[in-house]
């Protein structure tokens, strides 16, 4: 009522910013001039699309990397395999990124699997390496 008191209640307004997490989308192809056959010294070209939804200000970039198939499963390992043109991903870079994968001179023939990350998606593409004549 009238006679309350002299308390007087102060009006505090709060604002927040606020936004998704980050979405990736990750989709990989093998590139018009490449064949998955391949013999080491050779050369394998990807086109690698990708979406990415509020992931802020920072630069991200599609990770890479190759696996050997084994009796267990596909095993990681520096085997020497060379990866290019995974560049860090800004407003201006191009989409898709063509990925580069070169197998080493010197590589077991076999089953390979290449794996694109990027946040939270995965994308492989499997490689055969047939031996040298």
């Amino acid at each position: 009522g009238i006679d309350a008191g002299s308390n007087v209640i102060s009006e505090v307004v709060h604002s927040y910013h606020v936004t998704g997490n980050p979405k990736y989308g990750l989709k990989v192809s093998l590139a018009a001039d490449s064949s998955r056959i391949r013999k080491p010294g050779d050369t394998v070209n990807f086109e690698v699309s990708y979406t990415i939804e509020n992931a802020g200000q920072e630069a991200v970039k599609i990770q890479a990397e190759v696996l050997k198939k084994e009796e267990s499963g596909y095993t990681a390992g520096d085997r020497g395999w060379i990866i290019r043109g995974n560049d860090e991903i800004t407003d201006a870079t191009a989409n898709p990124q063509r990925i580069s994968v070169t197998i080493p001179n010197n590589e077991a023939p076999g089953t390979y699997r290449a794996v694109f990350r990027l946040g939270d998606k995965e994308a492989v593409y499997n490689l055969i390496v047939e031996s040298s004549p």
